[in-house]
């Protein structure tokens, strides 16, 4: 009987623990590791969406976003054309915190890139002949395109997957932007 106690107790904790675990609403339902574990390092924007519909990011730009365990971090805007000998990197540094149990996070920061500008065409996009794009990178677009302070809703949290939501007001017009990441390795 005691034995029989003891392993319903048990399955009856195991089931609280495994249901508070569940935070987020895309999941997981159950990890070992700790958020702030989970969290820490550095993700590549897969996707964004604003009200539904996907923005496209020319090929040739990957956004990364990096997330230290002190609190710190930046945001990477990381442009490579051909033609052009190096990449431009433009970095936005952060601090971050996580908020309200750990279901939102909020970001705050400052602008540090470089004070280089770049204007020319762009590589073709493979996927689509007809297209054409001309290279405009200007710190002052960046700055304007990627606003760098945010607080949103964590959808999902693994250790190789973070999903975003935030809604924004423009002129009274709901925005509402999702963003996927994946965990750069």
């Amino acid at each position: 009987m005691k034995k029989i106690i003891l392993l319903l107790s048990v399955v009856i904790l195991s089931m609280i623990a495994l249901n508070s675990c569940s935070k987020y609403e895309e999941g997981p339902a159950f990890s070992l590791r700790t958020k702030m574990s989970r969290i820490t390092g550095t993700w590549v924007i897969d996707e964004i969406t604003e009200n539904g519909v996907n923005v496209k990011v020319p090929y040739y730009i990957r956004m990364e976003v990096i997330f230290n365990k002190s609190g710190t971090g930046g945001f990477e805007i990381i442009v490579t054309a051909q033609d052009y000998d190096n990449p431009l990197l433009y970095r936005e540094d952060f601090q971050w915190q996580f908020e309200v149990d750990k279901e939102y996070i909020s970001i705050t920061g400052e602008t540090t890139s470089d004070e280089r500008s770049l204007k020319g065409p762009a590589p073709p996009d493979p996927d689509d002949e007809e297209e054409e794009y001309e290279l405009i990178v200007d710190k002052e677009e960046v700055k304007k395109l990627f606003n760098i302070n945010l607080y949103a809703k964590i959808l999902r949290l693994t250790n190789t997957e973070l999903w975003l939501i935030e809604t924004k007001y423009i002129d009274e017009e709901p925005l509402v932007i999702r963003t996927k990441m994946s965990k750069k390795l």
